[in-house]
């Protein structure tokens, strides 16, 4: 165990521990003494608390006290009005809290509330004061953590036989099923269960309790199955790792499931995202794939709400930025539709689970129409220089952007103004679930994302042969800069304004790329032409004639938005370089990523200037096609110390090949050698052989 090794360590600088921590408690003289059994119980009782298991004999907690104790001094104020405080138990003093509690290594950092365990701060995650301080404002402002002593869960107990019922087709309502390492749990919310070699689970059952009621007003059922009592049904499952009651892995943790009804085959899907405490992971991906199974009907009418629809910062609106979905339709026209086009639905499913902002219709409304008029919606946006000439765009453009045979598919995203069509010119494509997949993957990002820590780096390397460019806003909660605040509308409109430069940019680029295709289609006609005035075989002229021109739609931008907080700890993960001044709400970082550089900017381009959509426009437009451009890209940039993850993944599969191919012919070598040996032998005898011998040659009968 590696809390005996941190004992171990302990002991052997006992005097210094003891030394350093009469040095530290001089500095923070007001530090509340550890919780024990008498009081831990009685201090959970009212608001949330972040509590820290340590031993004094342990090196990694000794390296820690500092960092917490400077945590504990900076959150006084808030710790009051946000009602959530940090407390540590010592588990050498109150050991008999630490055995009920399961804390298996130190430091354990945990967060309870008066119904107890709500999750645990994970092991890797970073240990600073800027880290715990994030942790403790998010959790606070989390409603998931209050008061739910008065739901009772409602997951089911399920046999074996009962999960061999669902699989097999016999059940008519939809399950979402959790796997434990344990063989006598009859109930999520009953106490003294013995689960057993599992950190995470005591917080989980908590999860699986909220996710047991909010499913079922959604009409999915949740069940539970004890792995240890039915070890060969969850080894067939492939939950080996939770059918034994000891083991040594330390990442142990309850499986997921989900089951659809009246379905014989691919009707089970495992939740692959990742284990996680919070129960909206596991509730989108619930009622994504419930949804999706059901492949409702949507009119023309509610897509061009969803195209219209208006972002701000309210969490009560009817879209908030941080729950936007992606609507793939399935357009078809009832007249000429036939079941074999529904088949490849069935192998939708499983890889469309694994992305949990994607919604599946179907529509016989002419879907095609409504995506042109998302076009004059785009154009009159972008209209909002009056000093400008009049932009609209093109009917080629848009007749090319829409051409697609019935069946197809379109992807609609919430708020934007263009959505994208499957060109799918035969029933070859449209049937071709690899085909779809891979277009839903490339356009998989909603129209503006929430970026943080956590996927800044996957935003960085995403598809750069198609998205050059990736511009993130600063808000925030408050605005630093009152009397900058009061030039600007409100929030609202510097996101409005951000989304509308984007759009002027993408107009640009739109031309661009038609114009790139035009010349192609020049270049082809100017072939084809040449080979009949030469009188080319008519082969050379067929093959020029059938020549594909490639619709490239490169060069594309990445629109996100970034709390001011997070700012700083996102510039240490992604450069080296400090900024030069502190950022302020609409400032702008804009990624260049095929050339890994980072600009930092207010969108005018002036610190004292007002907001500017034209500016950041052209800013992009400096980046992506300088041609274009009455800017020139400033000098003044951050380089990114992250690399591209792609490249690197193809050299060392290339390098794995020439390995194999070199190690074959190597082993190959000698019955090579062998065989043109046998060969030339063969030859040889053969040669003395054909001789005439005294009677002279003699000819074979026929």
């Amino acid at each position: 165990m590696r809390c005996l090794l941190y004992n171990l360590v302990g002991f052997i600088s006992i005097f210094k521990v003891i030394f350093v921590a009469a040095k530290t408690d001089e500095k923070y003289p007001d530090f509340p003494e550890p919780l024990t059994k008498a009081n831990f119980k009685e201090t959970l009782e009212d608001g949330l608390h972040i509590v820290e298991f340590y031993s004094p004999y342990c090196g990694h907690c000794k390296h820690l006290e500092p960092v917490w104790k400077e945590t504990w001094k900076q959150f006084q104020e808030e710790s009051k009005t946000l009602k959530i405080s940090f407390n540590q138990i010592n588990c050498i003093e109150s050991g008999d809290v630490c055995q009920e509690e399961n804390i298996e290594a130190f430091p354990s950092i945990r967060l309870y509330n008066k119904d107890g365990l709500i999750k645990i701060y994970p092991a890797n995650g970073d240990r600073s004061v800027e880290s715990f301080l994030k942790f403790a404002r998010n959790e606070a402002k989390n409603p998931n953590n209050y008061d739910d002593a008065s739901l009772e869960s409602k997951s089911v107990l399920l046999e074996d036989v009962d999960f061999v019922d669902m699989i097999a087709g016999k059940s008519k309502e939809p399950y979402l099923v959790s796997f434990w390492p344990t063989d006598e749990m009859a109930n999520v919310d009953a106490t003294g269960v013995e689960i057993y070699d599992c950190e995470d689970c005591s917080a989980f059952r908590r999860t699986w309790k909220q996710l047991s009621n909010r499913l079922q007003h959604a009409g999915i059922k949740t069940g539970h199955l004890n792995c240890v009592k039915y070890a060969t049904l969850c080894k067939h499952l492939g939950y080996n790792k939770l059918t034994k009651k000891s083991t040594f892995d330390d990442d142990r943790h309850p499986a997921v499931a989900m089951v659809l009804p009246n379905k014989t085959t691919n009707n089970l899907f495992k939740y692959k995202g990742g284990f996680s405490t919070e129960s909206s992971t596991y509730e989108d991906f619930a009622l994504s794939l419930f949804s999706n199974s059901k492949l409702p009907e949507i009119t023309a009418g509610e897509l061009k709400t969803i195209m219209k629809h208006y972002f701000d910062f309210d969490k009560n609106s009817i879209v908030p930025l941080d729950k936007q979905n992606i609507h793939i339709v399935f357009a078809y026209d009832p007249n000429t539709v036939v079941p074999e086009d529904y088949d490849v639905f069935e192998y939708l499913l499983e890889p469309l689970s694994k992305l949990t902002n994607i919604r599946l219709y179907q529509s016989k409304d002419d879907i095609l129409e409504v995506v042109k008029t998302g076009f004059r919606y785009f154009s009159s946006q972008i209209n909002y220089n009056t000093t400008e000439k009049s932009k609209f765009v093109t009917p080629e453009y848009v007749t090319m952007s829409t051409l697609s045979q019935l069946p197809t598919f379109i992807m609609f995203k919430d708020g934007e103004l263009t959505p994208g069509v499957f060109h799918g010119y035969s029933t070859t494509e449209t049937r071709n679930p690899e085909l779809i997949m891979k277009w839903i993957k490339e356009n998989s990002l909603p129209h503006i994302s929430k970026v943080d820590s956590s996927n800044i780096e996957h935003l960085i390397n995403f598809k750069p042969d198609l998205y050059n460019t990736l511009s993130i806003l600063c808000v925030g909660e408050d605005d630093p800069n009152e009397k900058e605040k009061k030039n600007m509308r409100d929030k609202e409109r510097v996101l409005e304004n951000f989304i509308t430069a984007h759009y002027d940019y993408d107009y640009l680029r739109m031309n661009h790329m038609f114009e790139k295709i035009l010349k192609r289609r020049e270049k082809k006609e100017d072939i084809i032409k040449s080979l009949k005035e030469k009188n080319a075989d008519a082969r050379k002229i067929v093959a020029a004639m059938r020549y594909e021109i490639f619709h490239e739609d490169s060069l594309q931008n990445i629109l996100g938005y970034m709390d001011l907080e997070d700012v700083q700890e996102i510039l240490e993960q992604i450069t080296n370089k400090p900024l030069d001044r502190n950022l302020e709400y609409g400032d702008v970082l804009i990624i260049d990523k095929n050339n890994r550089k980072l600009y930092v900017t207010k969108i005018s381009g002036d610190k004292s200037s007002p907001f500017s959509t034209y500016a950041l426009k052209e800013t992009l437009l400096s980046i992506n096609m300088p041609e274009q451009s009455e800017f020139t890209v400033s000098s003044d940039y951050l380089p990114l110390k992250i690399g591209r993850k792609s490249n690197s993944g193809h050299f060392w599969k290339r390098f794995i090949y020439v390995i194999i191919i070199i190690v074959g012919i190597y082993n190959a070598y000698p019955w090579v050698i062998r065989t043109v040996r046998h060969i030339k032998t063969n030859k040889a005898y053969k040669a003395k052989r054909n001789t005439e011998g005294l009677l002279g040659h003699v000819e074979k009968k026929a």
